[in-house]
């Protein structure tokens, strides 16, 4: 099952023992593509009173629910250390949130590696400590609600601008990009992209570099909602990038 993200934007965090807060925006892992933390709103606090809660912390989650629940309790939550607008995320800042919550798997590891599984389950810890010690897992975090609006370019050539991201519900690993292709021509045209096919990120210059040339990527299977959870998309959208592969 996958969910978009801006049908995750604004949905309520449920505690066990009430509403936390909701969900502004969702970082995820540049290398891994897999998501770190989700961004949220505490409440009753101030506005703009924000927390990061990473992707273990959540409950088995489905499209059509209200809400999503967090295995924290609302003190828990609020009592967090706050999130500093328009400061970049320290390793300083994440070590305190892991020590907060207790969280067992690194954050960044959690999407990207079958050490997790949608109950936040710990197979090995040594082997854990192990793989978070090979790699740094300070400065790849990007908020997807940033993202949104970036040029996508092939050939170095403008082809659209992504218009939403979808994630798989048992571990939040990125499931795929949707690009928005028509806007030239004022008409709504959005296809599928796996975030293998991206080569390159500037994010100064709000671009995304792809693997592809022009024709194969245009040419892609339309993206339809409807068809999000349904297994043929994936097949249809992969199979048209395997033919590019087989003769290319």
């Amino acid at each position: 099952m996958k969910a978009m993200f801006d049908e995750l934007q604004g949905k309520q965090i449920v505690a066990a023992d009430g509403i936390a807060g909701v969900i502004s925006d969702i970082l995820i892992d540049d290398r891994f593509w897999g998501t770190n933390y989700f961004v949220v709103e505490t409440r009753p606090l101030p506005p703009g009173q924000s927390v990061l809660i990473a992707a273990e912390a959540m409950l088995p989650y489905s499209p059509h629910n209200k809400y999503l629940s967090v295995r924290h309790s609302i003190d828990h939550i609020q009592n967090a250390p706050p999130l500093k607008e328009r400061q970049p995320i320290s390793k300083h800042y994440e070590q305190k949130l892991q020590t907060h919550f207790q969280w067992m798997i690194p954050p960044f590891l959690f999407a990207s590696t079958p050490l997790a599984s949608q109950h936040g389950a710990i197979v090995d810890k040594e082997i854990i400590a192990d793989i978070a010690a090979r790699y740094e897992p300070y400065g790849h975090l990007r908020s997807v609600q940033e993202m949104i609006g970036y040029n996508i370019e092939s050939e170095f050539e403008r082809v659209g601008k992504v218009w939403n991201l979808a994630f798989y519900l048992e571990n939040w690993a990125t499931a795929l990009f949707v690009i928005d292709i028509g806007e030239s021509n004022r008409v709504s045209k959005k296809i599928p992209m796996s975030p293998a096919w991206i080569q390159n990120i500037s994010w100064p210059d709000k671009k995304i570099q792809i693997d592809l040339p022009q024709d194969v990527f245009l040419s892609s299977p339309l993206f339809k909602h409807e068809q999000l959870n349904e297994r043929f998309m994936d097949k249809k959208m992969y199979e048209h990038y395997r033919t590019y592969l087989s003769t290319g």
